[in-house]
């Protein structure tokens, strides 16, 4: 057999040997990846049932916070998302009188991120609300914008006050970084959408452990009185 046929010979069989190594490991990778599929439906539905085990227990604490003054105020101080609020939010803050997120009995519902508030010189609402899919909320990519998204949006009072919350909540819906100043409470504005992940730290961190957080702030001030 001549030389370069030999070469070619072996040149087919290295190939060949190569192109079946591939399939070999391309169907490995099948089978992990259908592995972590069946552990992500797994782990959503441990999630969900998780959900609304605690949902009566959320109720019963809901009830014995109204007795707690400033409770979610201290909560949301305690909290990094108070990076996001302004000293005039704060002010706002004083008038908050719960805070709720309602569960919606299916996947495909609407969650609520409700806050109601006393009567104060900013609005006339007693409740501002963020409603947005739960589907979206097990979305990982933060550039994602929940386009069903619904908020109650404002009913300005004519003060001084309310002019200036207004002001820090229109500068904020032209920023595209929610993060770079403005007002917490421009999440709550008509047609705001694209805060998923604020939600989403709300709903999974600040709420299920609001008390953990208000126990820090009132240690923190224990201290600073010391």
């Amino acid at each position: 057999m001549p030389q370069d046929k030999k070469r070619q010979k072996v040149s087919d069989n290295g190939n060949a040997f190569i192109v079946d190594a591939e399939e070999k490991v391309n169907k490995i990778q099948e089978e992990l990846s259908t592995l972590d599929e069946e552990l992500h439906s797994k782990i959503s539905a441990l999630t969900e049932e998780n959900h609304r085990k605690k949902l009566p227990l959320f109720s019963k604490r809901d009830k014995s916070i109204q007795s707690i003054p400033q409770f979610w105020k201290s909560v949301i101080l305690a909290h990094p998302l108070s990076d996001l609020c302004s000293e005039i939010d704060k002010n706002v803050l004083n008038f908050l009188t719960n805070l709720t997120v309602r569960e919606p009995e299916s996947s495909e519902g609407m969650i609520t991120l409700c806050l109601s508030f006393s009567d104060n010189p900013y609005f006339s609402n007693a409740e501002l609300w963020y409603k947005w899919s739960a589907d979206s909320s097990d979305d990982e990519d933060e550039e994602s914008e929940d386009k069903e998204a619904e908020t109650s949006g404002f009913d300005w009072k004519s003060t001084s006050e309310a002019e200036e919350l207004k002001k820090l909540v229109d500068e904020d819906d032209e920023e595209e970084d929610d993060e770079s100043g403005g007002s917490f409470f421009s999440l709550f504005d008509k047609g705001s959408v694209g805060h998923e992940h604020i939600l989403h730290v709300i709903r999974e961190e600040l709420y299920p452990n609001a008390w953990v957080f208000y126990q820090e702030m009132k240690n923190q001030d224990s201290e600073e009185e010391a």
